[in-house]
């Protein structure tokens, strides 16, 4: 829960809309590091932790009054960019709350459908098993390895994506991932078809304009519900012809596109570009703080505790929460 929000931001009427980035179950804020590198010039970015392994929080109310609490006191209008279980917590968010949200764009969001099929479920477990493995393993090195090497079973675009990355974005990264286990990344992803079969009765369509951005990770049946979905917000449908599902990690540029169809920048930018810096950051977990610095092309954003922000211009924004853990996979 956010417990404190100190700095300045301009006023609605004076800004662009900020962005929410929202990460799949299980996953790292650091892995939008580099959709951040895209946009923190134009938006104020922010990238909100999820705390809560109780079975209270893993429910979609739960999950939303953390997300409720995180985006309170944000100037808006807000533009939710939620990847998978993440797209799927900002379209219900943005339903129960249409008039603080003036777009979506959603990465291959976990359809409320996929709450009633045991395929969906199992691999859920699947994941989650993978997640307890790499927790055992972790003091010997195992997935940092893994990772290096790109043979991380949960990050098939790992090695793609770490190419693209300054050294120091890169390791942060690595050892958020590296650290999922400390986090309640395994609990949330088994949550993630009961929390589906709870929105399926809830969900309502906000009226806002949307983008989904849909892979052929899981086959036929899965582009089927990106078009339903699509469908259900009036949204365009972009499909990117692979089968990535970490959209963000392979196509971070396409992210970024689509953020701007939905909130076109104005014609001055209310964040002048940094010229030096990383979209990398300084991170406060239970265990460290960490900060990233890298090249001209990843403007520096401040990440505390899960909450990752762009300064606007020379004003400091920090916001405190709960740890929550780094996590590790995206669903």
């Amino acid at each position: 829960m956010v417990s404190s929000l100190v700095g300045a931001m301009p006023s609605a009427a004076d800004s662009p809309p900020t962005v929410v980035l929202l990460h799949g179950a299980g996953d790292t804020p650091l892995s939008w590091a580099m959709v951040c590198a895209e946009l923190v010039g134009t938006f104020a970015v922010v990238v909100p932790g999820r705390t809560g392994t109780d079975p209270e929080s893993l429910t979609l109310a739960g999950r939303l009054r953390t997300l409720t609490a995180a985006l309170t006191d944000l100037p808006g209008p807000l533009v939710l960019v939620g990847h998978s279980f993440g797209g799927l917590l900002a379209r219900a968010w943005a339903g129960e709350q249409p008039e603080r949200v003036s777009g979506l764009v959603l990465l291959d969001p976990t359809p409320p459908q996929a709450g009633e099929l045991r395929a969906v479920s199992a691999g859920m477990h699947a994941s989650a098993a993978v997640l307890d493995l790499m927790r055992l393993l972790a003091p010997t090195g195992v997935p940092t390895l893994l990772l290096r090497t790109g043979l991380h079973p949960l990050y098939p675009e790992h090695r793609a994506a770490a190419r693209a990355m300054p050294p120091s974005a890169r390791h942060a990264w690595r050892h958020a991932v590296a650290d999922a286990a400390r986090g309640g990344g395994a609990q949330e992803l088994r949550a993630v078809p009961s929390i589906a079969r709870e929105a399926r009765e809830v969900l309502t369509p906000p009226e806002v304009q949307s983008i989904v951005l849909a892979s052929n990770a899981y086959g036929p049946t899965w582009i089927e519900w990106q078009q339903t979905t699509a469908d259900e917000l009036s949204a365009e449908l972009w499909r990117t012809g692979d089968r990535s599902h970490n959209i963000h990690l392979r196509h971070p540029d396409l992210v970024a596109r689509a953020v701007r169809v939905v909130a076109p920048p104005p014609a001055s930018a209310a964040y002048p570009p940094a010229s030096t810096g990383a979209c990398g950051a300084t991170v406060e977990s239970r265990s460290s703080a960490r900060t990233t610095r890298g090249n001209g092309r990843y403007p520096r954003v401040d990440v505390v505790d899960g909450i990752a922000m762009r300064p606007p211009q020379q004003a400091r924004i920090r916001t405190k929460m709960a740890a929550p853990g780094p996590y590790a996979i995206a669903v």
